[in-house]
């Protein structure tokens, strides 16, 4: 289940919360780290992210299998909620509650180095990553609205606005995508 694709690659959940990731050209599947609840999978060109209960159900932690060192390595760690990995490049980025609120982090691969792209009151969620943007939707005008941060500028923008719920958004380059029921009924929408 919630599988998720880059290149030539399948990251998926099995029915045994294992991590499997599948080359498409070999056929080959390998179960990333045996053991432990995982959940969330998503893929880019450095590895495999995930959130990782493998200490306990109240405290799951972002872990990443690293392709180019063949490793299972933590990413986020620590006694408070870490979920929703999304990865891009060496950009990976989550939401936990180390302050009492869900806000968005971004840890850059190369660099080593954790940044804070939300750091207030209100609860963000379903962060996403393409290149130097960063999407996350929150409720500080009451209804779930998406919102782009832009790494370079250090600027955020506001991207849907209305009196209704914007869920299940993603970003690929330019492009954002969001479902709504502006008009009554489900609709996926476009940003670019």
């Amino acid at each position: 289940t919630d599988p998720r694709v880059y290149g030539q690659s399948i990251v998926y959940l099995n029915n045994r919360t294992d991590i499997i990731l599948y080359d498409i050209s070999s056929e080959n599947e390998r179960i990333l780290a045996p053991g432990s609840i995982k959940m969330e999978p998503d893929i880019g060109e450095r590895g495999a992210v995930w959130s990782d209960y493998r200490k306990g159900t109240r405290d799951p932690d972002i872990q990443m299998f690293d392709l180019k060192v063949l490793a299972d390595i933590p990413v986020g760690n620590g006694p408070y909620n870490q979920t929703n990995p999304s990865i891009s490049e060496n950009s990976i980025v989550w939401t936990d509650n180390r302050n009492g609120n869900y806000n968005v982090y971004l840890f850059n691969i190369t660099k080593g180095e954790e940044l804070a792209i939300t750091n207030d009151q209100i609860d963000h969620s379903s962060p996403d990553v393409s290149g130097n943007r960063v999407i996350y939707t929150d409720r500080r005008d009451g209804h779930l609205q998406v919102y782009l941060y832009d790494l370079l500028t250090k600027k955020e923008k506001q991207i849907t606005k209305g009196a209704t719920d914007h869920r299940y958004s993603m970003i690929d380059g330019n492009y954002v995508v969001w479902l709504s029921n502006d008009t009554g009924e489900d609709q996926i929408y476009l940003y670019d």
